[in-house]
């Protein structure tokens, strides 16, 4: 098995459509929009195996966090709103899945800037903080199975990760 560090869901689309790597893992978005005209199969989803856990992370350098930390924090502020914006679009008062009035324009806007199909968005809508807080214990679970793989050469604590000035969290 050969491991390849393709950078981008369009380049993951286009080496999975093109034959170039035999499996890939890939958003949900993308994923419907290769299998729905034939170019891919499921094989899994990573919830199947990692249930509901937050598998996603934001990151920036120190470098970044130290000499500019107006910028990651703006940045942080403007990612949190769009969080709610989507929150806003596809849950409902309670907290579970429901499209809203936004939530048609929401997918049109994501469709037209990832230049997929609005159908392969709304079938790969996924859930995001609205305040996009850091669950610690996943990030932790994270890191220990990485050491455990030999992906990262020594264990880390996930709280040595976090800069307290930018990151929300939940425990």
């Amino acid at each position: 098995m050969r491991i390849l560090g393709l950078q981008t869901n369009g380049n993951i689309a286009s080496a999975i459509s093109g034959g170039q790597v035999d499996a890939a893992v890939q958003s949900t978005s993308g994923v419907f929009a290769l299998v729905n005209p034939g170019k891919a199969k499921v094989l899994g989803w990573v919830g199947d195996e990692l249930g509901n856990r937050q598998t996603a992370f934001t990151f920036t350098t120190g470098a970044m966090a130290k000499d500019h930390p107006e910028i990651v924090r703006r940045f942080l502020d403007s990612f949190r709103k769009a969080g709610a914006a989507w929150d806003r679009a596809f849950m409902d008062a309670t907290g579970q899945r429901q499209d809203q009035p936004e939530a048609e324009k929401m997918i049109g806007f994501v469709a037209a800037t990832l230049s997929l199909p609005p159908d392969a968005i709304a079938k790969g809508i996924g859930y995001f903080d609205p305040e996009a807080r850091l669950n610690l214990a996943d990030l932790q679970d994270l890191l220990d199975w990485l050491s455990q793989q030999g992906m990262i050469k020594t264990k880390m604590a996930a709280t040595a990760l976090i800069d307290s000035r930018f990151a929300l969290t939940v425990e």
